[in-house]
């Protein structure tokens, strides 16, 4: 597996995320798929927004969980 990509002491890992079936425009995630084990998702702690002034880049969301087993 390749060097996951650094910035100061965060190590970047692409992780798959699931998000509650209903339709909104930002749904928010219930789980997510992190080195073959699903970790369910027990409360959103914080979300903030990354925006970019390039139309070329999407802009990204972020959350930080609390995880079902802490």
């Amino acid at each position: 597996m390749p060097e996951a990509p650094q910035r100061g002491n965060m190590r970047f890992e692409r992780i798959t995320v699931a998000c509650r079936e209903e339709y909104r425009a930002q749904q928010e995630p219930i789980a997510f798929f992190w080195r073959g084990m699903e970790i369910h998702i027990r409360a959103i702690l914080d979300r903030w927004y990354e925006g970019h002034l390039s139309r070329q880049r999407v802009p990204q969301r972020y959350y930080r969980v609390l995880t079902e087993d802490g």
